[in-house]
């Protein structure tokens, strides 16, 4: 079962309940551009402010953001 996609700037955010996220981009073609698990169940949609995103797990918030360099 998938959760609602995201989009942000030209990617598409998808995750599953089990804790899988993939990014791609829409295009004729599919291209998956990353996969991650989160380690534990999503039940709900990613959350995408000030370039970050949140995403609830079963019993974490994870907040996912580029490393500032």
């Amino acid at each position: 079962m998938l959760n609602s996609p995201g989009l942000v700037n030209d990617r598409f955010y998808l995750s599953d309940v089990s804790g899988t996220m993939q990014v791609f981009k829409p295009a004729e073609k599919f291209e998956l551009l990353g996969t991650s698990k989160m380690g534990e169940d999503v039940h709900a949609t990613p959350a995408f402010v000030g370039g970050k995103i949140y995403i609830r797990g079963v019993t974490h918030l994870f907040c996912i953001a580029e490393q500032n360099r």
